[in-house]
């Protein structure tokens, strides 16, 4: 049995918003922990650190900064690292996320920084998906909606954009377009 991502994950992190001023965001963030930030639909749309605030001077909230941040990966806290390994959203790795954000329902529980699982993966507690196909496919996660395994949002950090992106998995070769309804049509530029 693998372990589930919420097992190896941090239950202390610092929720924000995009509103959030500076201020309050550099002193929740000084002891270390990774601040999640939602919009106000309850998004989950990038992680931060105190190091990311420092280039904030004279900002009064985190607006200006959310397409610079590193995109956020949300997946269910009850996923295993086989069935996280074993999905399309393993490739969402490659992104720059700093770390899973997990969630029950739409409540964040817990953020798993990326490091973690890369070390899990190359531990010997990870064991890796088998390669035959189940009923489904390749993969049990083929229900509407979120995918449970992981999606990764991203704010569009070409100028003039900030559009909220989700992406299912990633091929760093082929970048794929900002789905930002207004043109012009743009590649989406990934910050962080």
């Amino acid at each position: 049995m693998s372990d589930t991502l919420f097992a190896q994950a941090d239950d202390l992190f610092a929720p924000l918003s995009p509103g959030s001023s500076v201020a309050r965001a550099r002193a929740t963030l000084a002891d270390g922990l990774i601040g999640v930030v939602r919009d106000d639909s309850g998004e989950v749309v990038a992680t931060v650190t105190e190091a990311d605030l420092a280039r904030l001077d004279g900002a009064a909230d985190l607006r200006p900064v959310l397409a610079s941040l590193p995109p956020a990966i949300v997946a269910d806290s009850d996923v295993t690292f086989a069935e996280f390994g074993a999905s399309p959203a393993v490739t969402l790795l490659d992104v720059g996320a700093r770390a899973l954000v997990l969630l029950e329902g739409a409540e964040v529980t817990a953020v798993l920084p990326v490091g973690v699982v890369g070390a899990y993966f190359a531990s010997e507690s990870y064991v890796p998906p088998s390669s035959v196909m189940t009923p489904h496919g390749g993969s049990t996660d083929g229900s509407l909606g979120r995918p449970r395994t992981g999606l990764a949002h991203v704010v569009c950090a070409e100028p003039g954009c900030g559009h909220l992106n989700e992406l299912a998995s990633f091929n760093r070769r082929r970048l794929p377009t900002c789905a930002n309804p207004d043109p012009p049509e743009h590649p989406l530029r990934i910050g962080g």
